[in-house]
């Protein structure tokens, strides 16, 4: 829904206006207040992401391997910035376990083109590498 200011935003929690483009606004919500707020496998985000806003967030730190090992403590946890914001931009896409064999725990750790976040696809659990800092979008 279009808008010009956030009280034009009526349609959820703590609605507020952000502008896509010189001339539009899109309203966005919170999706949650608490994890009690979220399904089953997922836990609440606050202030995540370019429109930060609370989200449920797949949670990958508490999910059970196939050997029975639950993911690891809240210190080991990471909000994973990937590609999946609004319009393909870069926005948070699950909550991730840190290992010591990530090379990057932030953006600041990476070269000023790169940005910090999981690989795909590792053994155990995914690593933190950095990348590139462009989203394809389409």
């Amino acid at each position: 829904m279009g808008c010009e200011r956030s009280a034009d935003c009526t349609e959820g929690d703590q609605g507020r206006c952000i502008q896509v483009s010189a001339y539009e606004g899109e309203c966005t919500y919170h999706d949650c207040t608490s994890d009690l707020d979220c399904a089953s496998g997922f836990t609440c985000a606050c202030g995540v992401g370019i429109l930060e806003r609370n989200r449920c967030l797949l949670d990958e730190c508490a999910q059970v391997s196939a050997d029975g090992e639950v993911g690891c403590s809240d210190d080991f946890c990471q909000v994973d910035m990937g590609c999946s914001g609004p319009a393909g931009m870069r926005g948070p896409s699950a909550v991730s376990c840190r290992t010591p064999e990530d090379e990057c725990r932030v953006d600041a750790d990476c070269e000023e083109t790169e940005r910090c976040t999981k690989e795909d696809g590792s053994f155990r659990w995914p690593h933190f590498v950095c990348v590139l800092s462009g989203c394809a979008i389409g």
